[in-house]
């Protein structure tokens, strides 16, 4: 009785939906979207045609409908986030709508447990990207390394499955590998690196959880404190009306934060019983790749480049090894704690 065209965006997405002279159009202000081919059916009883108008400061996707359709509806759905099309020969049924006619809300992870079945792992820099560079330790080079030895960790001893933001020496921007693990779908986003400091006495590891700047974050409980008044649910994302725009999406990582924190502190745990590196405990801070992830996410440092000390921790490969034992010993013990 009908068909479906879906939308998937790179990234959390804006747009407004009009009707005119039998098309339906959703425009995206400045966005990109990962199937910007449109397959046509032949004959197709409920679609004319299909397509993807780009103009200066907006992208269109217009849909043409036959007179075959009576109803249509455009909906947001799925983790990570897909925007389906719906055209019918029958009457479909409405999804409430706020007074504004546009405001919609993201609730609450739903059906999501505790435990981590698949962990998307982030190797920091890449590729002309390289990191620290400290004598013979390239950061770009430490983190993969970490990486890899962390995935075969996961898949052979404890049955995790992993994806990786990057598999070799190549250079990915932080928003795709954010969109990776949106992507993946991902139980945890765990991202690597090395830090450094202008005091060569500082040393160990550090954990961090996303945490957006002062400014951000009183605007992201501003709105979400409205959202949340109108829907009575727990919001951590989603679009608003034409006078707030959109919640920013700083705010899918507040409705993490509880269980990213418990990860973080259950590594800093693991390191802490280790001999390999001191540790500084967990912070929290603006993380670009961490900011956009719809699920826990938190992003190690292994030690500091610029100390002589943990720079040969990590030249070391059996201290390395070890290192990844212990975060994927501690992403197991908060997975079934």
């Amino acid at each position: 009785n009908g068909i479906e065209l879906i939308v998937r965006p790179s990234g959390p997405a804006d747009f407004v939906t009009r009707e005119q002279d039998g098309e339906i159009q959703l425009v995206f202000p400045g966005s990109r979207v990962l199937n910007p081919e449109v397959p046509m059916l032949e004959d197709d009883p409920f679609l004319l045609d299909a397509q993807w108008i780009q103009n200066v400061d907006t992208l269109t996707f217009m849909v043409a409908k036959t007179d075959s359709v009576i109803d249509y509806q455009v909906t947001r759905e799925g983790r990570p986030e897909r925007i389906v099309v719906r055209l019918s020969a029958v009457p479909l049924i409405k999804e409430p709508q706020s007074t504004s006619g546009t405001m919609r809300a993201l609730t609450s992870p739903s059906g999501r447990t505790r435990r981590i079945g698949r962990v998307v792992i982030d190797a920091g820099h890449g590729g002309a990207d390289t990191g620290l560079r400290s004598g013979a330790l390239v950061e770009k080079d430490v983190t993969l390394d970490i990486a890899q030895r962390l995935g075969r960790v996961l898949e052979e001893e404890y049955g995790i499955a992993v994806v990786y933001t990057r598999e070799g020496d190549e250079e990915v921007t932080a928003e795709r590998r954010t969109e990776i693990a949106n992507e993946a779908q991902g139980d945890l986003l765990i991202s690597l690196h090395v830090n450094a400091s202008p005091i060569p006495a500082l040393r160990g590891t550090e954990v961090y959880v996303h945490s957006p700047g002062i400014g951000v974050s009183e605007r992201i409980e501003r709105i979400v404190e409205e959202a949340t008044t109108r829907y009575r649910t727990e919001v951590v994302g989603g679009l608003l009306d034409q006078s707030l725009r959109m919640i920013p999406w700083d705010a899918v990582q507040t409705g993490y934060k509880k269980r990213s924190g418990e990860v973080a502190r259950s590594i800093q745990r693991a390191f802490a019983d280790g001999e390999d590196l001191p540790t500084r405990g967990v912070k929290q801070g603006p993380i670009g790749v961490l900011a956009g992830a719809d699920m826990p996410a938190v992003l190690v440092e292994f030690g500091f480049g610029t100390s002589r000390e943990d720079t040969k921790r990590l030249i070391e490969k059996t201290s390395r090894e070890r290192l990844a034992e212990q975060v994927a010993r501690a992403i197991r013990e908060a997975s079934s704690g």
